[in-house]
């Protein structure tokens, strides 16, 4: 059976595997390019780790836990905000800050994993919560830059709506022994 979306983000805090983060709508994987992207290359060639992630936990803030989003590439660079600029410069991948530091900062690195009323989650920026990561001008599609876009009238784009994946979800148990050329489905 496939872990669930919680399931990944709580094995990826606790344990420190790294996951990736699947775009609901596309099906596209966020890559780190120059900035962040929505990609459909086959996972099995992607053996440079920059669609891995890694979801660090750090602080509770307003009752929601604030989380570091890590590359799992040996640069270990952190998804950041430009405070000044949020969404004009896109998703900034930095050196990380240390943990607990204080200051605009450190909290450019700070994100808030939220639920969505859909069933799926949404990447909020600790600085700027009335933005949230999504696809360029909202606009779905592979190949497309992922970047903080504006929340109108607290409603969430669907758009913006991401999962949590393990990178090699573990074959179903039930399945063993079986050949099926069905497309299987995937419980969460």
């Amino acid at each position: 059976m496939y872990q669930n979306s919680l399931s990944a983000i709580v094995s990826s805090t606790c344990k420190g595997e790294p996951i990736m983060i699947v775009h609901q709508l596309s099906g596209g994987y966020i890559t780190k390019e120059f900035d962040l992207q929505i990609r459909t290359y086959p996972l099995a060639t992607q053996t440079d780790k920059k669609h891995l992630w890694k979801v660090i936990c750090e602080d509770v803030r307003d009752g929601n836990v604030v989380y570091r989003l890590q590359s799992a590439m040996a640069d270990e660079k952190q998804m950041a905000i430009d405070p000044n600029n949020p969404t004009g410069l896109g998703v900034l991948l930095q050196d990380p800050r240390p943990l607990n530091e204080e200051g605009q900062r450190a909290d450019a690195q700070r994100w808030y994993i939220l639920p969505s009323s859909n069933g799926c989650w949404t990447i909020v920026p600790l600085l700027r919560p009335d933005l949230v990561l999504g696809p360029m001008d909202k606009q779905v599609g592979i190949n497309v830059c992922y970047r903080p876009v504006e929340v109108v009238g607290n409603v969430v784009p669907t758009t913006s709506c991401v999962q949590f994946s393990p990178p090699n979800p573990p074959k179903d148990p039930s399945s063993e022994g079986q050949e099926s050329n069905a497309p299987q489905t995937r419980r969460v």
